[in-house]
């Protein structure tokens, strides 16, 4: 399957989109508990995804 912009996604299975979901969650909620100690910071994710999906056995594209 390809996207709006022509790109192919990769196929995943529909629990990468709950995994998603508290990962985002976890980190909102890290960076609240120290948004008073430090100017800015930085969260590098190094097993991110291409940022888009379809989920495997549908036609629905998530954000990864």
């Amino acid at each position: 399957m390809k996207d709006t912009e022509g790109l192919k996604l990769d196929s995943i299975q529909p629990y990468a989109e709950q995994k998603h979901r508290l990962l985002t969650y976890y980190a909102n909620l890290f960076a609240k508990s120290i948004r008073d100690k430090w100017d800015s910071i930085v969260y590098l994710d190094l097993y991110s995804g291409p940022g888009k999906a379809v989920i495997e056995g549908t036609n629905r594209i998530v954000n990864t």
